[in-house]
């Protein structure tokens, strides 16, 4: 949108001496050349989403908002929106651990958790010491900003897969202070005009610093106890799958492969015909994991992953040392279509053979803008070959596939900025006209909603809950 072109400091804006370097316009201008320019040379998927021309029109538009020299925040702001528009979840620019370090070390972070709905946004926790906001409270402006110009902006640089806007949701409500801060405002005090009932009323809260507010979920990841978790009660199976990630499973202290095989040889010794999994917040991990869960909703060999591309560029650095873990991409037409090789987490998985103990009951799947990456290719996997009932909102991973694979993180020069650019492009087995830059849609959708939060429902698992029952009476 061209209001998120706008996107600059404020003239208050109060930045640690890390970001306040100056790039003059032919030096902004070279940097942003340079980001795009990778892009185009080794993102398999830059146009995936966006035809060459409204890419270009896209980044042009970026160096036409650059009319002064800029700060390096300015700057990051500006490539952000550029590696956003690829529409691609795995593409990604950061701060330096140094940069992100010096911001959180000052109180420069709204002290509210808030929900977002549209172009409105709700309090749902208060962490600041003024007492005088309730949970509820609608929030109209922050710092004379309006909140649906805030959210257009946030809109503009939370990465997500295509055209999905329940991730960026989703990223709003664990994590608003963090993108306000970096995308729109710098600062330690903010003045809101806020809405109760119909009362409109202004208050000014100070800032508080990231280690005294980031907690279990809000503003970073859990560290969990379980990632697997399974049990069987009333005759329905209750799995939860929070991670596919090998690294998050093992800090559980948890064996993934034995632990789904004992959960489904229970379901079928016990004969459970109704199963609930939750793969809300699941954001991805390793492919092989996810294959090897959805194997065991299929009685027969099925196809996973339809080919997996890189671009000519990477093609031709799959040589020497590399030829060892890596075989080469094969050139058909205009595409290089990668091989399959020892690293099995950068296989595409063309035919899977199916679990022995595969499940033979209804299986209800909850799904939310949190599901990416490997978890979002096992709901399209599953969505398409309709082994299940999804109960949610739209995955924020896309239902074509992603573009992922090998990922590396490497320095923008002179900025200490970091971006991510994924060397594999994945298409999965599902038809390719449907839901076409969209996720997995949900058969019956559940929305997160303001009342939910502050009531403590799980209305996601009321409503599987609700279709087994009305099953059962029916098996009766």
């Amino acid at each position: 949108m061209l209001t998120s072109l706008t996107i600059s400091a404020s003239a208050d804006e109060i930045l640690p001496k890390s970001l306040r370097k100056k790039y003059p316009i032919d030096s902004a201008f070279l940097l942003i050349d340079d980001l795009v320019g990778e892009l185009k040379k080794s993102h398999p998927g830059i146009y995936r989403y966006n035809s060459k021309e409204e890419f270009s029109r896209f980044t042009d538009s970026i160096k036409e908002s650059v009319n002064d020299s800029i700060t390096l925040i300015e700057l990051y702001r500006k490539l952000k929106m550029i590696t956003t528009k690829t529409k691609c979840l795995h593409t990604d620019l950061r701060l330096s651990d140094s940069q992100s370090e010096e911001l959180n070390s000052y109180p420069n972070l709204l002290p509210l958790q808030v929900y977002v709905a549209g172009a409105r946004a709700f309090i749902v926790r208060n962490l600041s010491a003024d007492t005088d906001l309730l949970e509820g409270d609608e929030l109209l402006s922050i710092n004379e900003r309006p909140i649906p110009e805030i959210i257009n902006q946030l809109i503009a640089v939370i990465p997500s897969d295509g055209f999905n806007r329940s991730l960026k949701y989703r990223a709003m409500y664990l994590q608003f202070p963090l993108w306000y801060r970096n995308a729109i405002n710098v600062t330690e005090h903010f003045d809101l005009v806020v809405k109760r009932n119909s009362k409109i009323f202004k208050i000014a809260l100070k800032g508080r610093k990231f280690p005294e507010l980031a907690g279990n979920w809000f503003l970073k990841e859990p560290v969990r106890e379980k990632v697997l978790d399974f049990r069987i009660e009333n005759n329905i199976g209750f799995l939860a799958i929070h991670s596919f990630a090998k690294t998050d499973i093992k800090r559980a202290g948890q064996n993934f492969r034995k632990f789904i095989d004992q959960a489904f040889t229970a379901l079928g010794e016990q004969k459970i015909k109704h199963l609930v999994v939750d793969l809300r917040d699941n954001t991805g991990g390793s492919d092989p994991n996810a294959v090897y869960f959805t194997s065991h909703f299929f009685d027969q060999s099925f196809h996973y992953g339809d080919k997996t591309l890189v671009t000519k560029e990477i093609a031709k650095q799959i040589k020497g040392i590399y030829r060892i873990f890596y075989k080469k991409p094969v050139q058909k037409d205009s595409l290089w279509y990668w091989q399959d090789g020892r690293v099995k987490d950068l296989n595409t998985f063309a035919v899977v053979k199916n679990a022995k103990n595969n499940y033979k009951g209804k299986s209800y799947i909850l799904i939310n803008g949190f599901c990416m990456s490997s978890c979002a290719n096992v709901t399209a996997i599953l969505a398409h070959n309709r082994k299940s009932i999804f109960i949610g909102q739209e995955t924020g991973g896309g239902y074509q596939g992603n573009n992922s694979g090998m990922l590396p993180e490497e320095p923008i020069s002179n900025t200490g900025l970091l971006v991510t650019v994924p060397l594999q492009a994945y298409y999965l087995a599902v038809k390719p006209t449907v839901n076409v830059g969209r996720g997995t849609l949900p058969d019956y959708t559940v929305n997160f909603s303001l009342q939910g939060i502050m009531n403590g429902q799980d209305a996601e698992a009321g409503k599987a809950i609700e279709l087994i029952e009305q099953s059962m009476k029916h098996e009766h």
